[in-house]
């Protein structure tokens, strides 16, 4: 048993393999020319991130190591309130949220005390870069899309409901769900290549790839805020 645990610490409950696994399967999800890829990964991300909240609270008990942990505490049982007192409306999905929270507040939001300031700062920048890469494809398909004036209808989780994508309505969607969803992922990763700038010794080339997704960026937010007129 003291072998595997190390071992599963590594692979299934390593919270920062979750983290990176998590952040794709999310941005995917706000980008519609998927075809809803991200449905039966986000179920398994779920149960996944569901085992270790397990792991943390009741044998690795990291969670209660923070200093103001106590305010998250309090946090998930103002929620579990709301949960008792509005059981009558949409108790299942409540209950899926709590989750999510629960998700969000033990395994993504703490960090790692077994980890040097060093190791939490590498693994800052990893996470960062998986981002910025991500949204740094993405806006290049989307600016493809604009001057080509590519433009196309997608099927998404709700019955019935089609997703713009590209150069649509005289405005840009690109593969995101709107024009606000890439401009925020946009700006997020620029805001992003800074502090990984700020906290850790960037090499050359990951410094050259920030610049040219700085320009990448500030060509699809002007893009994005665009509406040609008819």
């Amino acid at each position: 048993m003291n072998r595997i645990v190390p071992v599963l610490e590594k692979s299934l409950l390593s919270r920062d393999a979750f983290r990176v696994i998590n952040l794709i399967i999310c941005l995917l999800y706000f980008m519609p020319s998927t075809f809803n890829v991200t449905n039966i990964p986000m179920k398994i991300a779920f149960a996944w991130g569901g085992i270790i909240v397990l792991y943390e609270v009741f044998i690795k008990k990291n969670f209660f190591k923070m200093r103001f942990s106590w305010l998250l505490i309090g946090a998930m049982i103002s929620f579990i309130l709301t949960i008792i007192i509005n059981r009558e409306n949409f108790l299942i999905p409540s209950i899926y949220n709590f989750g999510y929270l629960l998700i969000t507040l033990i395994v993504i939001f703490p960090a790692d005390f077994s980890q040097s300031e060093e190791e939490k700062k590498k693994k800052m920048v990893y996470f960062n870069n998986v981002f910025i890469i991500i949204i740094f494809l993405a806006a290049l398909i989307s600016i493809y899309q604009f001057i080509f004036l590519i433009s196309y209808h997608v099927p998404t989780g709700t019955p019935g409901l089609l997703a713009r994508q590209g150069f649509i309505e005289h405005r840009l969607f690109g593969v995101y769900t709107s024009p606000n969803v890439g401009a925020m992922f946009g700006y997020t990763s620029i805001i992003l290549s800074l502090i990984s700038v700020l906290i850790s010794k960037i090499t050359k080339t990951i410094r050259v790839f920030y610049m040219m997704n700085f320009i990448v960026q500030y060509f699809i937010l002007h893009f994005l805020r665009l509406e040609v007129p008819r």
